[in-house]
């Protein structure tokens, strides 16, 4: 009788002992330390209180100029998405105005560019390191090449919040959330060191897409364009294809 009692008795500590050990290791887990009943968060995040019983709190991340950069590069496009897009380049003396559409989807994209007036002037689409350019009209012919250090971003001549990860980080100036036409957004205002050219951004958070472009040399305007119409639903291989039914995937640049 007294063996099984010592039985127990030992039985009793060892499982007070091993709850005590995984306590430890459990506390250790959260950031609870002796004396701090507190789980301990990294410094740049905030917690967004839930706004219904039924919702998690989520973390925010707190945007700062010494951040943002890498806030923004931690942001990834839709797989397939469009959108439209309104540029304006000003000049001493007047402004070239002009509207696209773009597609994009797996890496390449397509962009239909109008002028001010309204009227088709041409196609291209970017891929795999392959550019094709043609004119609508009907001909099957189209130029095709190497995209070298052009970009799709580039070669669409608009910007991409890429852009913004591989600035000086000097030069960001402001960095916060703002809402744009009902679009959250981080903001970001930069200087060129060299022009001194200032450049806002909006980056919007729900589709990982710039929405909004301005470069300005003081007060005056340089550069504008806007996004509007953007999708993310499924873009058709179809809008890929070239002049002469060929989808710009199954073509090889020589």
């Amino acid at each position: 009788m007294k063996r099984n009692k010592m039985t127990i008795l030992i039985l009793s500590i060892t499982v007070v002992l091993i709850l005590g050990i995984f306590l430890s290791f459990y506390l250790s887990y959260l950031g609870i330390s002796d004396g701090d009943t507190k789980i301990t968060l990294p410094s740049d995040k905030t917690i967004v209180p839930a706004t219904s019983p039924e919702e998690m709190p989520i973390e925010k991340v707190e945007i700062t100029t010494a951040n943002v950069q890498r806030v923004i590069a931690s942001m990834s496009r839709p797989n397939s998405y469009s959108f439209d897009s309104d540029v304006t380049l000003y000049y001493s003396g007047g402004n070239t105005s002009w509207k696209n559409h773009h597609s994009a989807k797996n890496g390449y994209t397509k962009t239909e560019q109008y002028n001010e007036n309204g009227i088709l002037m041409k196609h291209v689409i970017t891929g795999n390191g392959k550019i094709f350019i043609w004119r609508p009209g009907g001909d099957a012919r189209y130029y095709s090449g190497h995209l070298g250090d052009e970009t799709s971003d580039s070669v669409q001549r608009i910007p991409a919040f890429e852009d913004i990860v591989n600035r000086d980080p000097s030069e960001i100036q402001e960095a916060k959330y703002v809402n744009i036409d009902g679009n959250n957004c981080i903001y970001v205002r930069a200087q060129d060191k060299t022009l001194q050219y200032t450049d806002e951004y909006w980056i919007s958070l729900d589709y990982g897409l710039l929405i909004q472009n301005v470069t300005k040399s003081k007060e005056k305007m340089i550069y504008k364009m806007k996004v509007s119409n953007i999708s993310i639903t499924p873009v058709d291989d179809k809008t890929f294809l070239l002049p002469n039914n060929t989808l710009a995937m199954d073509v090889t640049v020589s």
